[in-house]
């Protein structure tokens, strides 16, 4: 059985409410170290694991209890780490008799100096950073505290401020208006006589609504961005292909290949409209080559090529065809490509090992 209280106002018992119930945007540091928007679920099961793991915390004597600094500054070693309190001691309020607001997780603070002029006073919230689990996609729920920040900016816009609360019945009519207005605002619909907490518990179910819309907008973009940059790089890709393919296609009129490949990357329909008014060269006719042994032998008209002849004017005239081939294909030099070209057809260089036509 949990112990029930029902208080005024945070601190006027001397306990303070560190965690409310409901449902809250907050932000979740992940394993990447990158903070994320999710909802968290603070209900009585998290509010139990809390108050579990602090009794076994405070089963050891010489535990100080949970730091009460400045806006979480003591977790920068570069910042100051003065206390404005200690929490030794957590309890949970969630009786029937206790008004929903003020339900949740309490603490009772040993207050330093610095403390005594800071709570209530120049702080007015706390704000405790937990470890949380998840319980569904974008969902968690916090399951140990810990320290405790004050703070001016809580997660939890529910929290009872540690002050007395104001029971003049005109500042509380004004603070009703302020809020039902801000809810109409964002077209939030309240129910017929529904009390402040109501109200506040309706804006902290529209905040978490729009943090997770928020979140899941987030990835949808980021999938696109994804698809489009993937597109882009096929696209570039092909067009590089296509690039190679019109190189060699007019390769009988092209004399600067890698010019003419940048040019037709940057502007294909211009390159290829200048190609077309351009004639293609002729290929050249193979040369005759005689050698004495296949001279005209006596008898012979006008000095006739023989079968032998003719031959190696064939060979001639394909050892050129692929030399120039490999030369394009492979932008090297002649040199080069004549020797890529007799290791891959030795038949064509059997009659003249060292002349390179």
């Amino acid at each position: 059985a949990h112990r029930t209280v029902v208080s005024t106002g945070a601190g006027s018992d001397g306990w303070y409410q560190i965690m409310p119930l409901g449902e809250f945007a907050v932000s979740v540091t992940g394993a990447d170290g990158k903070d994320v928007v999710m909802r968290e679920v603070v209900d009585q099961g998290a509010l139990e694991t809390i108050l579990a793991a602090h009794k076994i915390l405070a089963a050891d004597p010489d535990w100080p209890g949970y730091l009460v600094g400045i806006e979480h500054e003591a977790r920068d070693p570069d910042k100051r780490t003065e206390a404005a309190a200690w929490a030794k001691d957590l309890q949970l309020r969630l009786g029937a008799e206790i008004p929903a607001r003020h339900r949740g997780l309490y603490a009772r603070l040993e207050k330093t100096p610095l403390g005594e002029q800071l709570i209530g006073g120049v702080y007015k919230f706390f704000s405790t950073v937990n470890h949380m689990e998840p319980v569904a996609k974008n969902t968690v729920r916090p399951v140990t505290i810990e320290d405790i920040g004050l703070t001016n900016k809580p997660a939890y816009k529910s929290l009872v401020p540690a002050l007395h609360r104001d029971t003049n019945p005109e500042t509380e009519v004004q603070n009703m208006d302020k809020l039902k207005a801000l809810c109409a605002k964002h077209s939030i619909a309240l129910d017929e006589g529904a009390d402040e907490d109501a109200v506040l518990a309706k804006l902290d179910e529209a905040l978490a609504q729009g943090a997770a819309k928020k979140t899941e907008a987030e990835a949808a973009t980021e999938r696109a961005t994804t698809a489009e940059h993937r597109l882009a790089e096929i696209a570039a890709q092909a067009l590089a292909t296509e690039a190679e393919q019109f190189v060699v296609q007019h390769k009988a009129t092209i004399k600067d290949a890698a010019a003419v490949k940048a040019q037709y990357l940057k502007d294909p329909a211009g390159t290829k409209a200048i190609f077309a008014n351009i004639n293609p060269a002729a290929e050249p006719k193979p040369a005759m080559v005689l050698h004495r042994a296949g001279a005209s032998a006596p008898g012979q008209v006008g000095g006739a090529v023989t079968e032998d002849q003719q031959s190696v004017q064939h060979r001639s005239a394909e050892r050129r065809e692929l030399v120039a081939k490999l030369k394009a294909q492979h932008r090297c030099s002649h040199d080069r490509a004549w020797e890529m070209a007799r290791n891959q057809r030795p038949e064509l260089f059997k009659e003249d090992s060292t002349q390179k036509s």
